[in-house]
Parts: structure tokens; C-alpha cells; sequence
């Protein structure tokens, strides 16, 4: 297995979405603020999130302090990267979090891909080969059910998806699968890896074949968790840009017509009204879950 010169594209086009500005610790890495309690973590999925925001800002005309930015995350994320279960390596949460209930130490699909797409993108752009050797160690999760402490989860039918936080009950937050899968196949097309190839078919097959699950027929959904949330109206933005990118990374126009679908549901008075309504309900019943 030896490493492609494929030319990465952009990872993915926050703009308008998340403006990266986030609390900088003494080495220049992003602290996310979970809640009191926890108060503020580093975040793998932040930090990798951060790095690819600057890397690819820096690629666009930025300056040096970009490129700089973009290369602090990838050397936290080298030297973070631990050794997780039997032939897994992770990045490790260390903190509980409230809302799905996982418990420390826990993992994230979506921080193992999005570590490896920056870890990659760095490569290109002439940092170290320990961005390489980090993310064939930092895939290895994904090879793993989440019985068995990776990140590979099953939907009622069998069908495969990456998750975001491993808990039971199970969550399948959808862009959390997305990006995850995103990071997969930049892996699998960069090192031209048959096995990673595989698990990117099979998860684009599910989205093929389960789209509707997380489509409440006036807005997305969040997740499958029992809670059954609501995408924000950023959230929901970001699953149509996700269906954007997975249209031209499978060649399959279904995805294609589901961003159109979401789109549309922006711009309906009654699909708004039923969302807002929708998430207000939610609030209320989450407040009575917490009592």
C-alpha cells in the first residue's frame, strides 16, 4: 500500500457556517466550551475541523499564519493519536458528555475522518510523513464494530454507518456519518486501499438505500437517536451541502435530488413553521428528560 500524489479536493465549504473562531490555547490550538461542567476541551473533531478551515484558506491566497494554524492542529493530532482497543489506534474523549451518554474514554468516527482528511491535505502540502503514518494508524477504527470498541455500526436492516458518538442507545447522527465517510474515502482514493474502498461503498449504499429514516418530510433530521431531533436550521444547511458532495463523490443524482428537496424545504413558510414548532416541542420534552 503506498501513498497516491491524487490531489485532494477541498474538504468541505463551511462558509457561512462556522467561522472557526474559538478560544486558542498557549500552543494556538482551538478549546471548544462543552458546558459548565465539562467547561472548555480540546475537541478532536474541532481541532481537525479548524485545521482544514485554515489549511484550505491558506491554499486560497491566505497567509504563512494559516498554513501555521492548519499544521498546529495536525501536529496535536500526531501526537494525540493513542493506542485505543487490540489493532486500534484513536484519538480519545476523555470527558463524559450529557446528551447521548457516552462515557470516557469513548471515540468518534467523524474525529477519526476528518483527522485523517487534515492529515493528509498537510502531507500534500509538505509537512512531515508522520501525517501519513498517523492517519494508517488513525483509519484502523473503522474496521471495527462498535461491540468491539471501533466505530462501525448497523442499522435495524444491516445496513453499515460510522458513528459519531458509539453509545447505546445507538444515536447515527447524520453528518457526523457524512463527514466521517468523507475522511474514508479521502483515505481510500490516497493510498488507492481496496478494503477502505469497500467500506465507502457499502456506507454510500446505506445513505442510497436509508436517506428517508433521517428525512422528516418537512426538514432533516439530526439523528436517529429515540430523541428523534430536528436539524438546526445550520444543521440542515449543512446535510444539503453534504448531499452536494456526496452526488459527485458516488456519481449517484439521487443525492443530488435529495439537496434539492431540503433545499426547497427552506423556503417554504410551512416547512419552516413546522420545524420551528418541531424544535420547540423538542426543547420542552428534553428539559422534562433531564428532570
Amino acid at each position: 500500500m503506498t501513498a497516491d500524489t491524487l490531489e485532494l479536493e477541498p474538504f468541505f465549504d463551511w462558509t457561512g457556517l462556522d467561522a472557526f473562531d474559538y478560544p486558542l490555547d498557549q500552543r494556538g490550538i482551538p478549546l471548544a466550551f462543552f458546558n459548565r461542567r465539562i467547561g472548555m476541551r480540546h475537541n478532536p473533531i474541532t481541532i481537525a475541523q479548524y485545521g482544514l478551515a485554515h489549511l484550505q484558506k491558506w491554499r486560497n491566497g491566505g497567509g504563512q499564519s494559516d498554513r501555521q494554524a492548519a499544521e498546529r492542529c495536525g501536529e496535536w493530532l500526531i501526537d494525540h493519536l493513542e493506542p485505543w482497543a487490540e489493532g486500534q489506534f484513536a484519538w480519545i474523549y476523555r470527558y463524559d458528555l450529557d446528551f447521548y451518554g457516552p462515557r470516557a474514554p469513548w471515540i468518534s468516527a467523524m474525529a477519526q475522518g476528518e483527522g485523517i482528511a487534515l492529515l493528509l491535505r498537510l502531507y500534500q502540502a509538505g509537512s512531515s510523513k508522520l501525517c501519513l503514518e498517523t492517519a494508517k494508524r488513525a483509519v484502523t477504527p473503522f474496521f471495527y464494530s462498535v461491540d468491539e470498541k471501533g466505530v462501525v455500526d448497523r442499522l435495524s436492516g444491516g445496513d453499515i454507518l460510522f458513528e459519531e458518538y458509539p453509545t447505546l442507545p445507538a444515536s447515527h447522527v447524520l453528518n457526523g456519518f457524512v463527514f466521517a465517510l468523507f475522511g474514508l474515502d479521502n483515505y481510500a482514493r490516497f493510498f488507492k486501499d481496496d478494503a477502505a474502498h469497500a467500506l465507502c461503498r457499502r456506507a454510500i449504499g446505506t445513505l442510497e438505500r436509508n436517506w428517508q429514516l433521517w428525512n422528516a418530510g418537512f426538514w432533516s433530521r439530526y439523528d436517529l437517536h429515540p430523541t428523534r431531533r430536528l436539524a438546526s436550521p445550520m444543521y440542515h444547511e449543512l446535510h444539503i451541502r453534504q448531499m452536494q458532495r456526496l452526488a459527485l463523490l458516488s456519481r449517484n443524482p439521487l443525492f443530488q435530488r435529495v439537496a434539492l428537496l431540503w433545499k426547497s424545504m427552506q423556503h417554504q413558510r410551512s416547512c419552516i413553521v413546522r420545524m420551528w414548532a418541531g424544535k420547540a416541542v423538542e426543547k420542552i420534552r428534553l428539559l422534562g428528560r433531564k428532570r
